[in-house]
C-alpha cells in the first residue's frame, strides 16, 4: 500500500542471546532474548505506526468499505512460541477479538476492524510510558521487531497462458469473512475478471481467474483483502 512511504522506518534487529536474564516486574527472571532498554522505544514507534494507519481505516470508512486493515508483525524468532505469542495477543486481542489471524514463518498477522479498535491497542502500547512495567507488556512489546501495513505476496508468470490463484484473508470471523467475499466478488465483476471460488481446499476463499493480464495483477493490488496470487497449478485444478 501506499501508506507505507509514509511511515517511520526503523528495524529492531534480533540480538545476540547473553548468559544472564533480565529482571521483570513481576515473575522474576524474563527469557534471555529480552532487552528491557528497547521497550519504550519500540512502544513509541509501533504507536507512530499505528497512528498513520487511522487516516487510512477513516477514508476507508467513508467510502463504505468495512474490510479490516491488516499490519504484518516481524516476529523475534525466539518469541514464536505460544508463551509469547499470548503476550503479543494481549496488547492487540482487544474487546475480546482475536485480532491475531496467521501465522506466517517469522511473522504474524493483525486485522484492524476500526479506528476505535486501533486507538485501544496504542493504548495498550502506551503502558510502556509506566514507571512499572509488567512481564506481559515487556514481553509483548519486545517479541516485535517490526510493523507495517500488510501488502499481498504477488508470484505470476505473465509468459504463461495460466490461471491465478487468488488467496483471500481468513479473519476468523464469519462475518468479515463475508463481507470480504461479496466485496471481492463485486470487484471482480465490475472489473470484468473471470474468477470462479475453488473448492479444492477446506478454505471457502480462495478463487481462481483465468485470462490474467498484467493489469489484471496491478488492480488486484488495489484490492483490499487479498493475502497472496500465485500462478495456479495443475494439481489446484
Amino acid at each position: 500500500m501506499a501508506l507505507n512511504k509514509n511511515l517511520p522506518l526503523k528495524f529492531f534487529q534480533k540480538r545476540e542471546k547473553d548468559e544472564s536474564g533480565t529482571e521483570g516486574s513481576g515473575s522474576g527472571v524474563m527469557p534471555k532474548w529480552i532487552k528491557t532498554d528497547n521497550v519504550k522505544e519500540k512502544s513509541i514507534y509501533f504507536r507512530q505506526v499505528l497512528s498513520l494507519v487511522e487516516p487510512l481505516i477513516d477514508e476507508k470508512v467513508r467510502q463504505n468499505n468495512y474490510i479490516p486493515t491488516v499490519m504484518r508483525l516481524k516476529i523475534n524468532e525466539d518469541a514464536l512460541a505460544k508463551r509469547f505469542r499470548k503476550e503479543i495477543a494481549s496488547i492487540f486481542n482487544v474487546d475480546k477479538k482475536m485480532n491475531l489471524i496467521s501465522v506466517l514463518d517469522s511473522e504474524l498477522l493483525l486485522k484492524i476492524d476500526n479506528s476505535l479498535d486501533l486507538r485501544k491497542m496504542i493504548t495498550n502500547l502506551s503502558k510502556a510510558d509506566q514507571r512499572i512495567l509488567s512481564d506481559s507488556i515487556i514481553m509483548g512489546i519486545d517479541a516485535i521487531e517490526n510493523m507495517e501495513v500488510y501488502s499481498p505476496l504477488i508470484d505470476v508468470d505473465f509468459n504463461s497462458n495460466s490461471k491465478i490463484k487468488v488467496k483471500l484473508f481468513d479473519y476468523g470471523d464469519n462475518e468479515l469473512n463475508r463481507i470480504l467475499i461479496n466485496s471481492f466478488e463485486n470487484f471482480c465483476v465490475n472489473n470484468s475478471f473471470q474468477a470462479k471460488s475453488t473448492f479444492y481446499s477446506a478454505d471457502l476463499n480462495i478463487y481462481s481467474i483465468t485470462k490474467v493480464t498484467e493489469d489484471t495483477v496491478t488492480r488486484l493490488k488495489e484490492f483490499d483483502g487479498i493475502q497472496f496470487v500465485r500462478l495456479q497449478s495443475k494439481l489446484d485444478s
